[in-house]
């Protein structure tokens, strides 16, 4: 009752970098991507250009802000407020694995173009 209406904060139990979140989730996939350098400006122009050029695009302006925005909270608040124990993110990326990533979002961008012509 004491949380019906409240904002919390989740987080736990680590704190990661999106460059290390991104590792962690190619290790899964077992994908390669070349990570590079963007400066924000030009990160919400690209993603502004592939909302409008693609069907389904996950990288939206609203992201990038989003992104952009302190994103850390304490590592024990899941555990302080709910007493629950979070799993390490690398623990938890099973269902990552043996799928081929490479190929999913095209596959559904050209589905959801093919649809929206036919």
């Amino acid at each position: 009752p004491s949380l019906l209406g409240a904002t919390v904060e989740l987080g736990g139990p680590e704190h990661l970098t999106l460059r290390e979140v991104l590792g962690l989730i190619t290790q899964a996939t077992g994908t390669t991507r070349m990570l590079a350098p963007i400066r924000p400006p030009y990160l919400r122009a690209l993603a502004w250009w592939m909302e409008r050029a693609l069907p389904d695009s996950r990288a939206t302006t609203s992201w990038i802000d989003y992104l952009a925005s302190n994103r850390t909270t304490d590592l024990n608040s899941v555990s302080r407020v709910f007493r629950l124990q979070p799993a390490r993110m690398e623990r938890r990326l099973d269902y990552l694995r043996g799928r081929n990533w490479g190929w999913e979002l095209p596959k559904r961008q050209l589905r959801r173009a093919r649809g929206r012509m036919g």
